[in-house]
């Protein structure tokens, strides 16, 4: 009726026997080793995407960055001038500056890169056939991102919201930072990314 004391039931005694054999522990290595081994991949595969996820996303934000900086150098070359209020030198549209010429320049960033004025090139080759609008509508997607949106709808909005009339650089250039978030493009250390006028 009852088992005697130290004797193991007839099922765990088999199934001990089978771990004990040579082909238990194989297979049990085996299942441990597999197991292990999809594991480590799983991982390493997250691993990468996370790194890739981040290259791309510090490639876009430099496209942006350098872009941005292009736009900024054409601008004050052939838009602005530089005139002195005491001993401290401020810019100011250029006496033949019109508000069609700075809305034709904006269309650039609707454009692909290109070799014609306003000059802004691509810096990876990847990047070569998409346009400034596209690579933002790319960044949006970005946990953290979001505010990207804000410089994608300033590019897309009606003139008089880009360049409301008159023409008053300084609620322009005003305007052109907050929307084109130089400030969060700053670290790049890019010419006029750091600030509008350097």
């Amino acid at each position: 009726m009852s088992e005697a004391a130290g004797e193991k039931p007839a099922g765990q005694s088999r199934l001990w026997d089978f771990i004990n054999s040579g082909f238990g522990l194989w297979l049990l290595s085996t299942i441990a080793v597999s197991g292990g081994a999809f594991a480590f991949q799983q991982w390493r595969d997250w691993v990468d995407q996370t790194n890739a996820e981040e290259t791309n996303l510090m490639r876009l934000e430099y496209e942006v960055a350098s872009r941005v900086s292009q736009y900024l150098g054409w601008f004050e070359a052939h838009l602005l001038v530089e005139t002195t209020e005491g001993t401290k030198a401020v810019h100011a549209f250029a006496p033949d500056t019109t508000r069609e010429q700075i809305l034709a320049s904006l269309e650039v960033f609707a454009d692909l890169p290109r070799q014609q004025a306003p000059r802004i090139l691509e810096v990876f080759p990847e990047f070569r056939d998409r346009s400034l609008i596209s690579i933002l509508a790319e960044l949006v997607m970005f946990e953290g991102k979001e505010p990207y949106g804000k410089t994608m709808r300033y590019l897309l909005e009606d003139e008089h919201t880009r360049v409301p009339a008159p023409l008053d650089y300084a609620r322009f250039r005003k305007h052109l930072s907050e929307a084109m978030l130089l400030q969060g493009l700053e670290g790049f250390g890019l010419p006029f990314t750091n600030c509008f006028e350097c």
